[in-house]
């Protein structure tokens, strides 16, 4: 029986860390899960154990310390010491402020967790991998290292160094067998934008209105297949993004349609009801509607307020008062002489 791959996972607590213990334990491999909230570690291991009788061993540190990180690696039972695979997926962004007026403090955590973490996870683990003639290392980077945004320059930057940091390590470690990955997420939906606004869930919300993002399991996914294939396969890098996004700024937006049609079923009451100064009653082949205009209002009232087409126009009984008594007006018609079909 082939001896079960030990993974360690960074950022394990939630999101995209979270999905992928989830996706490496359902398919049998012993996990390592590092994060700060043990509250959520253990919420973790006790689902992963439930549903997949998964090997979890629990190492809660903050990545940032370097001698807590070397204590608890220090620490590992010694059947737990040879780490097969290194997730580096713990990071975060504070802020969307502008590179001149951004705040010192909070670059040093961005960059102290995207990189420096990195780097001392990277130093502490691969010399074993090294050793033991086997290993992967698995960083997660980002669309953002690729594509500068407003607001973003620290982060952009941080993720452009873990591509760096990848390429230069694949490099380092050419004559070996390791591998090393580099995965590049689009818009994901996690707690990622939650940190970024400094709490602020809405603002976190609209990041993703209009379009299906990501989710941590999707990216999962993907860093389950390049952990999966073949030893002598190396998946260098992947670029995963949403259907509909196109680079780290374009993305196209669907408008909700469900919302509109509530928006537009509210203005017709709204207008039959607060508005109501003359009555015109619709009827076409499929429908009638008692709709509204304002004192003194025209043809046109009811073709935008109402969000009539012209084609739907010449269907309606009151188009036709009004065009015959006043042709040379079209739309700009009185509503007035609409009210001879009221009733109708």
């Amino acid at each position: 029986m082939m001896e079960k791959k030990i993974v360690l996972i960074t950022g394990a607590s939630s999101g995209i860390g979270e999905g992928c213990a989830r996706k490496f334990a359902m398919n049998g491999y012993r996990l390592i899960l590092n994060g700060r909230n043990v509250e959520k570690l253990n919420a973790v291991k006790k689902e992963l154990l439930e549903k997949y009788g998964a090997d979890v061993y629990l190492l809660p540190f903050d990545v940032r310390d370097r001698q807590a990180a070397h204590a608890a690696l220090e620490s590992l039972p010694e059947e737990w010491k040879a780490v097969d695979i290194l997730v580096n997926n713990a990071g975060l962004v504070i802020g969307v402020d502008k590179e001149h007026e951004g705040n010192l403090d909070e670059w040093d955590i961005v960059i102290d967790t995207n990189v420096k973490a990195l780097l001392a996870m990277t130093r502490l683990v691969v010399p074993g991998m090294v050793e033991r003639g086997r290993g992967h290392v698995i960083n997660m980077g980002s669309i953002a290292g690729d594509y500068a945004y407003p607001g973003g320059s620290v982060y952009c930057a941080c993720k452009a160094a873990v591509k760096a940091l990848s390429d230069g390590l694949r490099i380092d470690l050419v004559d070996t067998p390791i591998r090393v990955t580099n995965i590049k997420p689009g818009l994901v939906e996690t707690n990622f934008s939650v940190v970024r606004f400094r709490g602020n869930r809405e603002a976190a919300d609209n990041v993703y209105k209009g379009i299906r993002p990501l989710t941590g399991d999707d990216i999962a996914e993907v860093v389950y297949f390049a952990a999966a294939v073949p030893e002598h396969i190396q998946i260098a890098e992947v670029l995963v993004m949403p259907a509909n996004q196109a680079t780290g700024t374009i993305v196209s937006r669907k408008q909700n349609l469900y919302k509109d049609m509530i928006n537009f079923l509210f203005g017709v009451l709204l207008l039959t009801g607060s508005l109501l100064a003359q009555n015109v009653c619709v009827s076409t082949p499929k429908t009638s509607l008692v709709l509204s205009a304002p004192e003194g209002g025209t043809l046109r009232h009811l073709y935008y307020g109402n969000r009539l087409s012209e084609a739907d126009l010449q269907n309606i009984s009151a188009a036709e008062a009004n065009h015959a008594a006043y042709p040379e007006y079209g739309l700009n018609a009185p509503v007035e002489t609409a009210l001879a079909v009221k009733h109708a």
